[in-house]
């Protein structure tokens, strides 16, 4: 099975970002959302269950306002209509906050849920994208790269349990990702993506919060950077027949139902 949006997801990647400084872009704070129930207005939602509203939810602490994701075993999937130019803004920053991962959980196996998952979708042609999902797992290895589908790789860029409960700020060079993954260097980001996932696994529970996703021009040393991700033993370059079709995104199936 394959996701699939309007060509329009692609074309107007522009229209919902809104610059917060020179050299920082804000794709989303959630500050401008009420507290409860998300609006998905900008947003495009993947719902197996109709269970958006068990799943995400708008939260405060303090001034601070974020998304929480509490999964109990739904498969829903959001992504942020809107982008940026890549070549002036090749960081993406936000910060994510495990509460719990889904126990059993494991990057390598079948019951590949995450408490916390980032997509990145990039702009490939006129009515077609690719996508690197980026993972928190509880144990496994840093800069582990899943590959089992050409176009969308997923790579686990932090891995422990310590941090439970903490905010974590991330900084990635999504471009040079890019460059790494394919090769050549990226068209535009059209989207980013959020899941907080544990429908794989016996014990359906994951918890995780977001907020403050910027584009960057340069690093602002959050995070040290990782060893460069690592080349799978294999990879499969298969196409997929609808890639040619008018229809913008997908999300191969052997990627998110993991």
């Amino acid at each position: 099975m394959k996701i699939l949006v309007s060509a329009f997801f692609v074309l107007a990647y522009t229209l919902s970002v809104y610059a917060s400084s020179e050299d920082a872009l804000t794709i989303e704070d959630f500050d401008r959302f009420k507290i409860g129930t998300i609006n998905t207005s900008g947003w495009y939602v993947r719902d197996r269950s109709n269970s958006i509203d068990d799943v995400y939810s708008i939260e405060r602490e303090g001034d601070n306002q974020f998304l929480h994701a509490d999964n109990e075993g739904q498969f829903v999937q959001i992504f942020k209509k809107g982008g940026w130019s890549i070549k002036h803004r090749p960081y993406l920053s936000w910060k994510w906050r495990v509460i719990k991962h889904p126990e059993g959980a494991n990057p390598i196996n079948k019951k590949n849920d995450c408490a916390a998952g980032i997509y990145v979708v990039f702009k490939k042609s006129l009515f077609s994208v690719r996508s690197i999902k980026y993972v928190w797992v509880p144990e496994g290895e840093p800069e582990h790269l899943i590959r089992t589908r050409y176009d969308y790789p997923q790579i686990t860029i932090r891995v422990n349990k310590d941090n439970l409960g903490k905010w974590i700020t991330e900084e990635r060079n999504v471009a040079e990702d890019y460059e790494k993954l394919w090769g050549k260097k990226p068209g535009n980001v059209v989207a980013i993506g959020i899941i907080t996932e544990a429908d794989s696994v016996k014990v359906k529970k994951a918890i995780a919060d977001y907020d403050d996703f910027l584009a960057l021009k340069e690093p602002t040393g959050h995070k040290t950077p990782l060893a460069p991700v690592k080349k799978p033993e294999q990879e499969n370059k298969k196409k997929d027949a609808d890639t040619n079709k008018p229809l913008a995104f997908y999300i191969p199936s052997d990627q998110i139902d993991s």
